[in-house]
């Protein structure tokens, strides 16, 4: 099987970066996305794109909520995420409902379609990578689930001035599905 080759930080140009932080930063970046595009391509076409996973996702962690709210969630304005929210709501993905709290404004939350739909998609996730991991050691996976919670949450603590800091992973505190299957620790 073909391994993928990624660009050493230390053969940019001028415009890469310009200290062993930034390089390694670079180098974490370019991992991160030839993993996304080789899971891409083994799951094949995708039924959602990106955007719309990403709010759904989104939807599914916090239920119920206003627009503005999944717009500071996910770093977008809200003229943008109301515009996907709209197709979305066409689509039978989400539903539109007034706010209990303040009448003025709209609540958006899944349908069972957008649900099922990011139901269907994680599961094709999962489909393309178990094999990739399954001849890895247990400590190798839990390593791997480990830093990528690590990254996903310092990443949420860097937000940008004036945006809500990015959620938690769904069940990263108690472990998660690789403690569950009976990895080691």
């Amino acid at each position: 099987m073909h391994q993928p080759t990624i660009p050493a930080a230390a053969t940019l140009d001028a415009a890469g970066p310009t200290d062993v932080t930034e390089a390694a930063a670079y180098d974490v970046a370019l991992a991160l996305f030839q993993v996304t595009r080789a899971a891409r391509r083994v799951a094949g076409p995708a039924s959602l794109d990106l955007g719309t996973l990403s709010l759904l996702m989104t939807l599914q962690e916090r239920g119920s909520c206003r627009a503005a709210d999944v717009a500071d969630v996910i770093g977008l304005d809200s003229s943008t995420v109301s515009r996907h929210l709209a197709r979305m709501e066409q689509a039978g993905l989400i539903v539109r409902s007034h706010d209990p709290v303040d009448r003025r404004a709209h609540a958006v939350s899944l349908t069972e379609r957008g649900h099922a739909a990011l139901t269907e998609v994680c599961a094709g996730g999962l489909r393309s990578i178990a094999p990739a991991v399954e001849q890895w050691t247990p400590a190798d996976r839990t390593t791997l689930y480990r830093l990528l919670v690590r990254l996903a949450g310092d990443l949420g603590k860097c937000s940008r001035p004036g945006r809500t800091p990015a959620p938690q992973l769904s069940g990263a505190a108690s472990g998660g599905a690789s403690r569950r299957a009976g990895d080691d620790q």
